[in-house]
């Protein structure tokens, strides 16, 4: 796919892998570009003789997959992933509100998601350095 896309960064085994690009942000975006209805998931091999990752895609996902979650279940995946997952903090939980067409704000180091009937959600992050990094979700 990233061949014929022309995406060298899919084949290219000379990039760098960082806290924001590494492999399973690069998984994330090849899911996403196919225009398939695809998830990915990976097998830690660390512990055997090929001593690394397998990483794999699942394809035809019904589409209710990929709908829109309530303030609960996006709190649970924001939660979840970002135990599971290197990732920047920030621009994954912008980039899920405005998936998930959720409404809201900055408010100093905090986000104030609106959900609807379902009320707001108040994402708070703190200062490491120069990021900003997840601290704790209040509603």
């Amino acid at each position: 796919m990233g061949r014929d896309l022309k995406l060298g960064v899919f084949y290219n085994s000379k990039l760098k892998l960082s806290d924001e690009v590494n492999a399973n942000i690069l998984s994330i975006i090849a899911c996403g570009i196919s225009g398939e209805n695809l998830a990915f998931n990976n097998l830690n091999l660390a512990y055997t003789e090929l001593q690394g990752t397998l990483y794999y895609a699942i394809k035809d996902l019904p589409n209710e997959v990929f709908s829109p979650v309530n303030l609960r279940e996006f709190s649970d995946i924001i939660v979840s992933s970002i135990d599971r997952y290197t990732l920047n903090h920030k621009l994954f939980i912008e980039s899920f509100l405005e998936w998930n067409k959720t409404k809201y704000k900055w408010q100093g180091n905090s986000i104030i998601a609106d959900f609807g009937k379902e009320g707001e959600l108040k994402i708070d992050f703190e200062k490491e350095g120069d990021k900003l990094v997840f601290k704790e979700l209040k509603n």
